[in-house]
């Protein structure tokens, strides 16, 4: 008997030695939640103040601020000068965003680029030119949020999209900047992504303009969501959206805040009801012969949802974005813990 405890003792400290040499893995995780945000470049006064709110627990804030020219330049607009922000680290967010001398705008575009990643010569130059931007306006960091081009099937995009990640870190790490990319949910996450950048996963648009009512996302989706993401090879994290949308007669719909949520709600004398399945509010009301449908997420809904991810292993969340939310305080207070259900 004796010789027993001696040896299940023994493979006990085998096994707490193991643990402190692999470090902390998604399963079995426990963690105080970890709090990333973004600011808009057209937001940015108000985005700032909300930061303000909540400095104490922002690990990292994105500009969301970079997009392109016709001329397949970056641009960085004027007002939109060095963080202003204190904390552990600043990064630029890269989008594929086409703005046109005339003002008009190609979002998400994949055509310029194509001809951006079309070759091992021009995935370098764009890879160079984005982290020159960064550090000519003192970023710590860079985000790549190409959106679409997963959808689109151009598998030739895709590879090549890939290739420029790997050119981008290796780059970015000669000059001591981190890189992290921001994924849509339908992205294939078992593709050969580099292991040395961090992933962001938007987990949100369940529901919009783009279909009938309903909530950014409700907890099935997020699980689903984030069992495909262990196929990454790279440190990953979810990204949720807090305000939602309003939808004319089940249509036409358009996001909005949650401000302006609210102040809807007030106007019009409505109680927004909770719903369960995904912690977000909703409720109509009639206008000018129209049924109008609000849905939107607010703090209570976002630590629904963070606490979801950080119980399966995925202890960094992200808001977008800073800008037109409600009271933070609440937020700004809390720290979640948590282990895989």
């Amino acid at each position: 008997m004796i010789t027993f405890h001696r040896h299940r003792w023994a493979f006990f400290l085998v096994f707490m030695v193991f643990l402190s040499l692999v470090g902390p893995t998604r399963e079995g995780m426990s963690a105080h939640l970890s709090l990333s945000a973004w600011i808009p470049y057209w937001n940015r006064a108000e985005g700032e103040k909300e930061a303000q709110v909540l400095q104490d627990r922002l690990q990292d804030i994105s500009y969301f601020a970079a997009y392109f020219n016709d001329r397949k330049e970056l641009v960085f607009p004027e007002r939109f000068q060095k963080p202003a922000i204190s904390a552990d680290g600043a990064y630029l967010t890269i989008v594929n965003d086409v703005v046109f001398p005339d003002g008009t705008s190609r979002l998400k575009d994949t055509e310029q680029l194509a001809s951006l990643l079309a070759t091992g010569k021009s995935r370098k130059k764009h890879a160079v030119s984005i982290l020159d931007l960064a550090e000519k306006h003192g970023f710590s960091g860079v985000e790549i949020d190409y959106e679409t081009l997963w959808k689109k099937g151009d598998t030739r995009l895709q590879e090549h999209f890939l290739r420029f990640l790997s050119e981008l870190e290796t780059q970015a790490a000669r000059r001591h900047l981190k890189v992290r990319v921001i994924l849509e949910p339908s992205a294939p996450f078992g593709a050969p992504f580099p292991k040395n950048i961090e992933y962001v996963v938007m987990a949100y648009n369940l529901h919009g303009p783009h279909n009938g009512p309903g909530p950014k996302a409700d907890l099935a989706f997020i699980r689903r969501t984030m069992k495909k993401m262990d196929a990454l090879r790279g440190e990953a994290a979810l990204a949720f959206s807090m305000g939602g949308a309003i939808w004319k007669d089940g249509k036409e719909g358009r996001f909005l805040s949650e401000q302006a949520a609210a102040a809807l709600a007030e106007q019009y004398g409505k109680v927004p009801q909770r719903d369960e399945a995904s912690a977000a509010l909703h409720f109509s009301y009639e206008a000018d012969g129209h049924t109008m449908t609000v849905w939107y997420a607010d703090v209570t809904t976002f630590e629904a949802w963070s606490q979801a991810a950080l119980e399966a292993g995925y202890p960094h969340v992200f808001l977008w974005s800073l800008g037109g939310s409600g009271n933070l305080s609440q937020l700004a207070s809390r720290t979640g813990e948590g282990g895989k259900e």
